[in-house]
């Protein structure tokens, strides 16, 4: 593995344990990771050269990372407390 795919897990994998405390920029490196999945794939799907059976897998990646930017572009929940 080189240097920049071991950069992109590291990153994931910090990403997210700070997203899980709350960090807000923990959800800017999960949603900045998810929008290089999804140029990544498309650009592979758009490739012909790949075998039907890849790129069916890299939609199913595609649509997964558009779900996640989506769910975290969302505003954050109000209290229920506030909301009595």
């Amino acid at each position: 593995m080189n240097g920049l795919g071991l950069f992109i897990y590291a990153a994931g994998i910090i990403g997210s344990v700070f997203l899980c405390r709350g960090a807000h920029w923990g959800r800017s490196v999960v949603r900045m990771l998810a929008l290089l999945l999804v140029i990544a794939c498309v650009a592979q799907i758009l490739s012909f050269q790949m075998p039907a059976a890849w790129r069916v897998w890299c939609a199913v990646v595609t649509a997964f990372s558009l779900v996640t930017i989506r769910l975290l572009n969302l505003p954050p929940r109000a209290n229920s407390s506030a909301a009595k």
